[in-house]
């Protein structure tokens, strides 16, 4: 939102920076060497995530480990504040909770004076994120400093005419969110709908199916497999894949005769470190932490795609600090086997269902875009005095 000198607003509403309406505590500096399992909890930066509180990864201190006032950086209920660096930067979050915590560095609390509603100001600062982020962009990590925060414009009507606002916002977002939980549940059935097929198809196999090891049926391209370093990396037309997929794309002549390169459709890889399987066209380089399979039939290779993401590849994963699907433990992978016939017919069924499912799925996050752009449109609205 911008306020511009020819902007038309109420006589009755000023504009100000936030620093003439509400003060800015910034968090202490707490040391992680003191961080513990239980204690007071520390909101650190991290934890200000889609306009709430994330106890997820929440620390503790002991006061006692701290000989400063701490009074000051004491968060309570409804409080207001704004992760001041790294990836969430300019977000806001509210303490919904009776929980009381204290305010780590680089996390902001808002206290506005009492002209300014608070609710109003959460709503105004919402539509700062965006804002804020390219205030803070430039350097390598996001920073917004307690100047910048306090430069804010808003605009400010009358107290009774933010209550107005806050009450009238709360009705249309609560309309929205309701809304909004509908189609993610409706998005939600559309891909549990295609999972459920999935299961249905492959634990109850028909007469005739037999069991087979992965190793059995397809070519396993591992040995061909070469690591290039980003070094020696060289921007290109041909896509480079990894265990978590492309990690760049690179020039073909750089590389050694017997580095491996995909070039038939549907070659078919599985990530080393993150399991997952998926199809390629084309011709693409891949490195030593993506597998290679290779079929004889299109149907075979598509059916057996089909099966893996059907089961929890994560069973046959080992290593805890670096998960790793190895060679042995992928061979080792029963599959259901049934005719050429019936594994045709699967493939074509799944291939219809899951077409219809990424429709469904396309309009459902259209609708959840368009109930976006309707509150970013109401917010506009209400702070140029139009609600």
């Amino acid at each position: 939102i911008k306020f511009d000198k020819g902007f038309d607003m109420k006589k009755d509403w000023k504009i100000k920076q936030l620093k003439e309406v509400c003060d800015f505590q910034n968090g202490f500096a707490f040391k992680s060497k003191t961080f513990r399992d239980n204690g007071i909890p520390v909101l650190r930066i991290s934890n200000i995530q889609k306009d709430k509180i994330d106890l997820n990864k929440i620390v503790y201190i002991n006061t006692s480990d701290y000989q400063e006032d701490l009074s000051k950086y004491i968060v309570g209920k409804h409080d207001l504040l704004i992760a001041m660096s790294g990836a969430t930067t300019g977000k806001i979050g509210f303490n919904q909770t009776n929980t009381i915590f204290y305010l780590n560095q680089r996390v902001g609390k808002f206290k506005p004076k009492k002209d300014l509603f608070i609710s109003y100001l959460y709503y105004y600062l919402s539509t700062k994120v965006e804002e804020s982020l390219k205030i803070s962009a430039g350097s390598a990590q996001p920073n917004l400093s307690t100047q910048q925060i306090k430069s804010f414009k808003i605009p400010i009507p009358p107290l009774n005419e933010q209550k107005r606002i806050v009450a009238k916002l709360d009705k249309c977002f609560e309309a929205i969110h309701i809304a909004r939980a509908n189609v993610e549940k409706n998005l939600q059935n559309a891909k549990d709908l295609f999972q459920s097929q999935l299961n249905q198809i492959f634990s109850h196999k028909g007469e005739g199916w037999v069991e087979k090891n992965l190793g059995s049926v397809c070519e396993n391209f591992d040995s061909k497999r070469i690591p290039i370093t980003k070094s020696k990396r060289v921007h290109g037309e041909i896509p480079y894949y990894g265990a978590s997929g492309i990690v760049d794309y690179i020039s073909e002549f750089i590389f050694d005769e017997d580095l491996l390169l995909v070039s038939e459709d549907g070659a078919n890889l599985l990530a080393r470190t993150y399991p997952i399987a998926f199809s390629v066209s084309g011709k693409i380089w891949v490195n030593n932490h993506a597998h290679v399979l290779k079929f004889e039939d299109i149907n075979e290779q598509y059916f057996i795609e089909y099966f893996l993401n059907s089961i929890k590849l994560n069973d046959y994963v080992s290593g805890m600090a670096q998960p790793k699907l190895n060679q042995k433990k992928l061979n080792s992978i029963l599959v259901p086997y049934p005719s050429v016939e019936v594994q045709r017919d699967t493939v074509d069924y799944l291939n219809k269902l899951y077409s219809q499912v990424q429709s469904l799925e396309s309009n459902y996050k259209q609708e959840l875009d368009a109930l976006d752009e309707l509150k970013k449109s109401i917010l506009q609205k209400a702070f140029n005095g139009e609600l």
